[in-house]
């Protein structure tokens, strides 16, 4: 067995001991462990066994609320491609359906992927935030002069979209 498979017996048995040059040993026989299948001394400490479970659910817990607002994120950026295509099919001078269908094009793209979160975190929070730092580089170029338009805004959904992407690996 490695050292690793021995620790998760070690460190939640009442024999445990610690050695600061070696980590978690053996109380018995102040040695690391050495045993193949079950340890012989072994007895479980039922408060460190508890107490690691409550850590690994506090962790689970604190992995999903950051996977969640990434998630939250893309819809709200879906969203709002579903207003701005609105805006610009109906109501902004010079209008036309075609800069709708584009906006509900990448509305339907953001709304997709924050759906697929739910079973590829990673992978779908990794694509979204490419293509929204995609999208925001092209209208850069089309007009320089919004890339400082809402730049709180895009520096937020960036952040919480590498947040959710840093505890869903």
């Amino acid at each position: 067995m490695e050292r690793e498979e021995h620790l998760k017996f070690c460190s939640v048995c009442t024999n445990r001991s610690f050695n600061p040059k070696v980590g978690i040993t053996c109380g018995l026989t102040e040695q690391i462990a050495d045993f193949e299948g079950n340890c012989e001394n072994y007895v479980e400490d039922k408060k460190e066994v508890e107490s690691n479970k409550k850590s690994n659910e506090e962790e689970i817990s604190e992995t999903k609320k950051s996977i969640n607002i990434g998630r939250i994120s893309l819809f709200c950026i879906g969203g709002l491609y579903v207003l701005v295509g609105f805006i610009e099919a109906y109501y902004i001078e010079y209008h036309h359906i075609i800069f709708g269908i584009i906006d509900w094009f990448f509305a339907l793209i953001f709304l997709g992927l924050a759906i697929w979160s739910y079973a590829k975190p990673y992978l779908a929070l990794i694509i979204g935030l490419v293509l929204f730092i995609l999208l925001n580089l092209l209208v850069a170029f089309i007009d320089p002069a919004t890339i400082f338009s809402g730049i709180i805004f895009k520096f937020v959904v960036i952040g919480f979209l590498i947040h959710g992407i840093a505890n869903a690996n």
